[in-house]
């Protein structure tokens, strides 16, 4: 990914709340079901922004991370991710899928 995605994640994984919120989220269910689904209400691994930004945080706590995953949340093919893009944009789209999820578990403002 570029360097303001970079830094912007970087960001909000040093924002010790709102790295408490986001793993708070729960996991989606095996079958499909939970928060953070995707356009058809399904949730995978794929088009779970919350899902994607946890595994996310985990690895930039454990080690190397990748924003494969997140990239692929947000419906970004390959090059996408290396298009830059603006950075308050990609705060916003990110914060948006956030707060979907969030409003689901009855927390709509968890990361407010």
């Amino acid at each position: 990914a570029t360097c303001y995605m970079n830094a912007l994640l970087q960001v909000f994984y040093h924002l010790r709340s709102f790295r408490r919120a986001v793993y708070s989220l729960p996991l989606p269910n095996a079958d499909g079901s939970g928060v953070g689904g995707g356009a058809d209400g399904q949730v995978s691994q794929e088009n779970n922004v919350g899902f994607a930004l946890q595994g996310l945080f985990h690895r930039m706590q454990t080690g190397a991370a990748s924003t494969i995953d997140l990239t692929r949340a947000f419906g970004w093919r390959r090059g996408e991710a290396f298009v830059q893009h603006d950075a308050q944009e990609l705060s916003r789209m990110l914060l948006d899928r956030l707060e979907a999820c969030f409003a689901k578990t009855g927390a709509p403002h968890a990361i407010s």
